[in-house]
C-alpha cells in the first residue's frame, strides 16, 4: 500500500472512532455558552428548573427480546426507541464504539433511532444516554445488549487451542463447553462459566468436586512426603544455628549469621523447587482452567492461568481471533 495512502486510512479510522466523542463535545460547549448566555450559569436551581434530567425508558421498536432489551448480533442493524421527556435539543448517544446511529429523530413520544453493529463488535450491554440541553442534566439507561453468537479461537503459548462458542443474550454470563485441540486433534473438553464485557472475555472451568479434592489431597501428600520432612528438618537446624549466633557479642554476630543465612536461602529454593514440582505434576492434562481475554477487531490476546505442564498461579500469554455469523 502508498505510505500516503496507509497513513489517509489511518486517519480515517480514528476520526470515525473518535466522531461521537467530538459530537460530544461540542455539544457540551455550545450548551454551556447557552447557558451562560441565558444568565443561568450562576443560578443552578433555576437552571435544572427550566430544563430537567430528561425522563426516558427504553423499548425495541422491533427485535426485543423477553427481557425488553434489544440484543443487536454483530454486523445487524435493528430500530430503537426510547421514550419519555425529552425536552427539544436534547442530545442522545450510545456508550459503544462497536455501535453506531446510521439515523435519528426525536419523536412526539421521544426518540427512535436505527442503529448498527459492527462485524467485529464483542459482547456486552450498552448504555444508552440522554443530555438536556443547556443544563446538561443526564439519565443513562442500559437496555441496548451485544450479544448472539461468537466462536473463540484460543492459542495458549507453546500450548493447546480451545474452540469455544458462546451466546450471550441480555444476560452477563452464560455456561459454555469448549473443545481443547492439540496438534490439530481434539484432546479433551471443558465447561466454562464465561463472562463478557466490551472487549474482555473471561472463561473460569467449573471442575468437579472430585477434582478439587484430588487437588487439595495432592497438596497435603507433598507437605507430609519424606522430602518436605528433609527440607523441614534442614530449616530447623539452620534455625538453631540463628539462634546460637544471636546469643554471641555484637562484633561476632554478623559473621556467625552469614552461613546460616546462605543455608536457609538454598534450603527455601529447594522448597520451592518441589512445590514446583508439584504443581506442575497436578496441572490439567491439557489446556488451562482460567482465561482472561481481550478482543478488540476479531483479534484476541491475553493471559491463562492453571495450564497444563505449567505452575498453579503461572501466566501464560495467549492469543487468537473471534468471529460472529
Amino acid at each position: 500500500m502508498n505510505r500516503w495512502l496507509a497513513v489517509a486510512v489511518v486517519v480515517a479510522l480514528v476520526t470515525a472512532v473518535h466522531a461521537e466523542d467530538q459530537k460530544l463535545d461540542a455539544f457540551r460547549a455550545a450548551q454551556l455558552a447557552e447557558r451562560k448566555k441565558l444568565g443561568l450559569d450562576k443560578d443552578q436551581k433555576a437552571l435544572f428548573a427550566k430544563y430537567p434530567t430528561p425522563e426516558v425508558t427504553f423499548a425495541a421498536a422491533a427485535g426485543g427480546g423477553a427481557s425488553g432489551k434489544v440484543v443487536l448480533c454483530p454486523d445487524e442493524t435493528k430500530t430503537v426507541t426510547l421514550t419519555g421527556k425529552l425536552a427539544p435539543g436534547s442530545f442522545v448517544s450510545i456508550g459503544s464504539d462497536d455501535v453506531e446511529i446510521l439515523k435519528q429523530a426525536q419523536t412526539a413520544k421521544g426518540w427512535e433511532a436505527t442503529v448498527h453493529a459492527k462485524k467485529t463488535a464483542t459482547p456486552g450491554a450498552v448504555d444508552v444516554s440522554v443530555l438536556a440541553p443547556v443544563s446538561l442534566a443526564q439519565q443513562s439507561v442500559e437496555a441496548l445488549v451485544i450479544g448472539c453468537e461468537h466462536t473463540w479461537y484460543v492459542e495458549v503459548q507453546g500450548g493447546d487451542t480451545l474452540v469455544v462458542k458462546t451466546k450471550f443474550q441480555a444476560e452477563r454470563d452464560t455456561t459454555v463447553t469448549g473443545e481443547w485441540k492439540r496438534g490439530g486433534k481434539v484432546v479433551g473438553s471443558a465447561t466454562f462459566k464465561a463472562w463478557a464485557n466490551h472487549g474482555t472475555l473471561r472463561l473460569d472451568q467449573e471442575q468437579p468436586q472430585a477434582d478439587m479434592m484430588g487437588q487439595v489431597n495432592a497438596m497435603q501428600e507433598m507437605m507430609a512426603s519424606p522430602e518436605m520432612k528433609a527440607i523441614d528438618a534442614r530449616m530447623n537446624a539452620a534455625m538453631k544455628k540463628l539462634d546460637g549466633c544471636s546469643k554471641l557479642p555484637p562484633e561476632k554476630m554478623g559473621p556467625c549469621f552469614a552461613g546460616p543465612q546462605k543455608e536457609m536461602e538454598a534450603i527455601n529454593k529447594d522448597r520451592e523447587a518441589l512445590m514446583a514440582k508439584n504443581e506442575v505434576k497436578n496441572s490439567p492434562a491439557v489446556g488451562c482452567r482460567r482465561l482472561d481475554l481481550t478482543a478488540k477487531d476479531g483479534k484476541l490476546s491475553g493471559e491463562a492461568e492453571q495450564c497444563s505442564g505449567k505452575r498453579l498461579q503461572e501466566r501464560v500469554p495467549v492469543t487468537g481471533r473471534y468471529t460472529a455469523p
